[in-house]
């Protein structure tokens, strides 16, 4: 059975936000074609799911939908609406709905018949509230499936998700891989008894690039419907690779490979962020598509805290292996990202907050890598800036003779580190 690995984005991602996580998705997991991958954007950005994922192996979906297929229900998104936006998969009975909403197994019943109708594939969330012996969370389960399911032919049975409510949110961890290949087998098992063999039943619940190995090697479990975790798409990506081989997490996809389509030169520019310069790493990646600069975006693509040591680390030996010819780092003032990418041998980074110093820093010091401060500039000068910096060329001559000798403190410092 083809393993199924999906995203929920829940309440995050704008439009645009939606439009750069998927243009570094994409190519991370095109080689990914024996299995079924899915995510599910907020409503406002299907749209944008669509135009991105059309033609790819990547699905798109829904996080709800109404029971109803028009009428006076001020707010709500109907079946057909989601069928016409090309969706693939529709979520419904997601703790936080039931919590939030006061949402029944009845009504999720009526929604699944909804989703049904108009030909797309259901995921009913359920699990139980709190830890439970087992022979109770089997009667949770079962309740569960009964209300929400129970009523349907065998060929009609939707794809199951089991999150158990305490598995699920900030500071939770993922249920004991035991103990969901033990509830997903009871589900497998309930399933079966009403002729329904072949539907995959996956797990949620504080999924992340630790537990997703243990998980995945479990008899019963079919897939992975994965948070917050994915909110990364080189996360995302990482996760989705596990499923083929079902062994320890490989190291993460590097957001290059593939990124451009067969008989195109892959981008040769990479831009990355922290949160504190998460928007104006969004207007240079506008401005770097008005201009028709390929680049591959590393991320971060939300508002959530990130580390900038990580990103730049990224960044950084992307262009110390040749993967990208140059990086373009934001943090709240440059420099700590700058500092971070100097740490890498062989790279040279710059901070630059105005058009003179990002000339000098190609011209005369042959800098792979341009860092800025969100919190000092506004984004307006840092499009000048990234355009001064990629026009710009290293003079040599003088200048060689500086870089030489930067170069040679590296060495010396590995000399006596004992480096290389």
């Amino acid at each position: 059975m083809r393993p199924l690995i999906g995203t929920s984005w829940k309440m995050n991602l704008t439009p645009s936000e939606a439009a750069g996580y998927l243009r570094t998705l994409r190519p991370l997991v095109a080689d990914l074609a024996d299995r079924d991958l899915f995510v599910l954007p907020p409503f406002t950005a299907i749209w944008v799911a669509r135009a991105a994922l059309t033609g790819s192996n990547v699905a798109w979906g829904a996080q709800d939908v109404h029971p109803e297929d028009a009428g006076a229900h001020t707010g709500d998104v109907s079946a057909p609406m989601l069928a016409d936006l090309g969706c693939a998969f529709v979520e419904v009975g997601h703790s936080e709905r039931r919590r939030d909403r006061g949402e029944t197994d009845a009504l999720v019943a009526a929604k699944v018949t909804a989703i049904l109708r108009w030909g797309m594939t259901p995921i009913v969330c359920l699990g139980e509230e709190r830890p439970l012996p087992p022979a109770e969370t089997r009667a949770v389960v079962a309740r569960g499936l009964e209300g929400c399911l129970g009523a349907l032919p065998a060929e009609e049975l939707a794809r199951v998700a089991y999150e158990p409510v305490w598995a699920i949110g900030a500071g939770a961890t993922a249920a004991d891989p035991a103990h969901v290949g033990a509830v997903q087998r009871f589900i497998r098992e309930w399933l079966a008894a009403r002729g329904a063999s072949g539907t995959r039943v996956v797990y949620g619940g504080s999924v992340d690039l630790e537990s997703a190995a243990a998980l995945l090697a479990e008899p019963g479990v079919d897939g992975l419907f994965v948070g917050r975790a994915a909110l990364d798409p080189t996360v995302f990506a990482a996760i989705a690779h596990l499923s083929s081989t079902r062994e320890e997490a490989p190291s993460m996809p590097k957001p290059n490979e593939t990124v451009s389509a067969p008989g195109e030169p892959a981008p040769r520019l990479a831009i990355g962020a922290d949160d504190a310069g998460f928007p104006l790493k969004q207007a240079i990646a506008a401005y770097l598509d008005e201009q028709g600069i390929a680049y591959v975006d590393v991320g971060t693509h939300t508002h959530d805290p990130v580390d900038y040591p990580d990103v730049a680390r990224v960044v950084a030996e992307g262009v110390r292996d040749g993967r990208y010819e140059r990086g373009i780092l934001v943090c709240g003032t440059g420099i700590g990202m700058a500092i971070t990418a100097n740490k890498v041998r062989g790279v040279r980074a710059a901070q630059a907050h105005d058009v003179y110093s990002a000339e000098r820093a190609r011209k005369s010091n042959d800098a792979q890598v341009l860092t800025m401060g969100a919190r000092v500039i506004g984004s307006e000068l840092a499009k000048t800036i990234v355009r001064a910096w990629l026009d710009s060329e290293f003079a040599g001559g003088a200048s060689a003779r500086k870089v030489a000798k930067i170069e040679a403190l590296d060495a010396e410092r590995d000399a006596k580190t004992g480096v290389g």
